[in-house]
């Protein structure tokens, strides 16, 4: 639901600028896990979860790729993208074991303020004062302006031509129809990822038994994205985009074979550590790639159009 949301409505941000969409995203996040975490009714919880919740994960990550566009120039723009990427994964990586904490440190639920909150309720309820901080490090800490390639700061404009003319400008230039194909293309490759969550599991519970530890294979490829992608961020500083997409994908796409040799766990290693090689190469410089292409003050629409070949597959 995120991503089509994201789908939807990516053209906010061209109007709004990063600074209010971001502080709308995150103002109905908060209200929404709130809701959720004192809710227990069921109505309620799909409601959210089909509503308010995805509108406002919409308004995240796609408006801080924009965002980190406008903050930073070229000399700098690889890395910041790459420490983004890895921030990221450091999230993917501590967010599991943090929720296993909390439902082993409160299994049997908290009451605050009278109101009693089950493990999970918890978790959820830890998700919307996270939230709130971002309210706080927007409004004190965040401001619509633009780094020059001079390194002077300047406001950035709000776009204030009509959606319909902007709509009709994108859908008629190349550039955008070059980058959709280019989305459509890397679908092939986010479907290995969607193996890695769906089916892998299935696969070493099958060949290996129930107790086939396939969570600390998962752990590999958030530890090899987190330390290799600094790294190849530095060394690629000055490397267009696209041959670094072309070849990072080219190897993730190619790991899965790997997998065809046996039902090995050095197989299985070995695939997720190419597969992370190739996703620490390619999956950056496809949020730097974006925003390089997407015309000036219209990332929002370019990128949510762009991105329909990729809903459902998103990594």
């Amino acid at each position: 639901m995120s991503v089509l949301y994201g789908i939807s409505l990516g053209w906010i941000v061209d109007y709004l600028g990063v600074r209010y969409t971001l502080l709308l995203g995150a103002i109905m996040g908060t209200f929404s896990r709130w809701l959720l975490a004192l809710s227990s009714s069921s109505r309620v919880t799909v409601f959210l979860l089909y509503t308010f919740l995805p509108f406002s994960e919409s308004l995240g990550i796609p408006v801080m790729t924009i965002g980190i566009k406008r903050y930073t120039n070229s000399n700098n723009r690889t890395i910041a993208y790459s420490m983004f990427y890895t921030v990221m994964n450091i999230a993917a990586l501590v967010s599991g074991p943090v929720v296993d904490v909390c439902r082993r440190w409160f299994g049997n639920g908290l009451v605050i303020w009278g109101h009693s909150f089950d493990s999970l309720q918890l978790v959820i309820l830890c998700g919307s004062i996270s939230t709130f901080l971002i309210i706080l490090i927007v409004v004190l800490g965040m401001r619509d302006v633009q780094y020059t390639e001079s390194g002077d700061i300047r406001s950035y404009p709000i776009h204030s031509t009509p959606l319909g003319i902007q709509l009709k400008e994108v859908i008629g230039d190349s550039t955008f129809w070059r980058l959709a194909l280019l989305m459509f293309l890397l679908v092939g490759v986010r479907l290995v990822f969607r193996h890695v969550d769906a089916t892998l599991p299935k696969y070493m519970i099958r060949e290996f038994g129930e107790d086939a530890p396939f969570g600390a294979f998962y752990a590999i490829n958030p530890l090899l994205v987190i330390i290799l992608v600094p790294l190849v961020g530095i060394w690629s500083k000055g490397v267009d985009s696209f041959p670094m997409i072309l070849y990072g994908s080219f190897l993730s796409g190619g790991s899965v074979f790997i997998l065809c040799v046996g039902p090995y766990y050095i197989c299985i290693a070995t695939f997720l550590i190419v597969l992370s090689m190739g996703e620490a190469i390619y999956s950056p410089r496809v949020y730097e790639y974006t925003m390089q292409v997407s015309g000036e003050g219209r990332e929002g629409l370019y990128t949510s159009l762009a991105s329909i070949p990729l809903f459902g597959v998103r990594k």
